[in-house]
């Protein structure tokens, strides 16, 4: 069938989260119409705090659910539709979008990137497993994997993990890559007598920072060697604390820039840390966004070695990978690209290549919409009750 499916990207999504932005100018730029039903909530960070108590978690849900009564009004006076997908953070968003969607008989896609329990209680350590709050986070979850239809995951790993986690059939989640949006392309570096490696992103576990830090300090004596790390969040305090334990003289600590600024910064530096380099589940699942920029722009990037990591990237051929948690192992692997500058030049050309042919726009819209299609009502009402679908969802996920 070569119809483009008209889809309602729907919720209180942050545009500005590339998981959200990426995938709809893909669609967009697939021929997919894409409807935007978007009243924002809160940025993502505005989120995790507030999910830190039982009754900040309710009164956050409840100003949610208020946003989302409104943008369920507005989604009945929208033309007919084929699917509707929920953007990330939908949490609050897929009750109401389900109410739509079971009535139009039309498929309900859930674009989750993370799951609450994932992030606030195995990753970043908020809420105890056993607490009433995470009993309640990971019921919630689980509720809205099973109103979805469809739930997009950035990996096969995280795909399976949440399977296994929430007890529920591999068939249902579908994987599509982060990818990056066109800000992201190869600019020209400018000549520098430094050796300038780069990490940027959240300050929380999963990124290993303190392993970065570790690092500097192993290379110290390393001539013509410098640090930029960007960023904020959760565990910044710790890690200047360490830095200053460590008397890190080499690494340059950058408050967030804009992002014409961190496209510059990339485009500058001639290693570029992709992580995950922390020990938390999370980080043997996930692409992060920061390495899928990285790729687009062509960069030499140093990763761990993890399944997510894997699904894209092979080491010495378009990165470099090093083991999770391991100051030493990062240490040495940046000398070694400092010091082999045709091979660091090899995997910033492999690493564009990979880009563009796995994870750039059109790719990942012309996977939606291939999705999108699979789990329409000409296919079947109901899309864990159709063994064809599953099959095909089962194919793709092993391709």
């Amino acid at each position: 069938m070569n119809k483009k499916p008209r889809v309602c990207y729907y919720g209180s999504y942050d545009w500005n989260e590339p998981h959200n932005s990426t995938h709809i100018l893909g669609m967009r730029q697939a021929g997919i119409e894409v409807v935007e039903c978007n009243l924002p909530a809160a940025s993502k960070r505005d989120a995790a705090n507030n999910y830190k108590g039982l009754w900040r978690t309710l009164t956050f849900g409840l100003a949610f659910l208020k946003n989302g009564i409104s943008l369920c009004a507005k989604l009945f006076r929208l033309p007919e539709l084929d699917a509707v997908i929920v953007g990330y953070p939908g949490f609050f968003d897929v009750p109401l979008a389900k109410f739509y969607t079971k009535r139009k008989r039309i498929p309900l896609i859930f674009n989750v990137h993370i799951s609450l329990y994932e992030t606030l209680v195995v990753d970043r350590g908020y809420v105890e497993a056993h607490s009433l709050q995470g009993k309640l986070l990971k019921w919630y979850d689980r509720f809205l994997f099973r109103l979805s239809d469809t739930v997009l995951t950035d990996t096969l790993a995280h795909a399976k993990y949440f399977a296994q986690l929430y007890n529920l059939p591999l068939e249902k989640f579908r994987r599509v890559f982060i990818g990056a949006d066109p800000l992201f392309r190869p600019q020209q570096k400018r000549a520098s007598r430094d050796c300038t490696v780069l990490f940027y992103g959240t300050f929380i576990p999963l990124q290993g920072i303190e392993y970065i830090v570790q690092a500097a300090h192993l290379l110290r004596n390393e001539k013509a060697l410098r640090f930029e790390i960007i960023g904020r969040g959760q565990t910044k305090a710790e890690i200047i604390r360490l830095a200053q334990e460590l008397n890190v003289t080499n690494i340059t600590f950058i408050d967030w820039v804009s992002r014409e600024e961190l496209v510059d910064r990339i485009a500058q530096a001639d290693i570029c840390l992709g992580g995950q380099f922390g020990v938390t589940p999370k980080a043997e699942l996930v692409i992060g966004y920061k390495c899928f920029q990285m790729i687009a722009m062509g960069k030499a990037v140093i990763v761990s070695d993890s399944p997510g990591n894997r699904e894209l990237l092979q080491h010495e051929k378009n990165c470099v990978m090093c083991p999770a948690g391991n100051a030493e192992a990062l240490a040495e692997m940046i000398r070694y690209l400092k010091n082999n500058e045709a091979l660091r030049r090899r995997i910033a050309e492999e690493s564009r290549r990979t880009f563009e042919e796995h994870c750039n726009l059109n790719r990942i819209g012309e996977e939606i919409s291939r999705i999108a299609m699979s789990v329409t009502p000409e296919t079947t009402a109901d899309f864990t009750d159709n063994a064809a679908a599953a099959r095909t969802a089962q194919a793709s996920l092993n391709a």
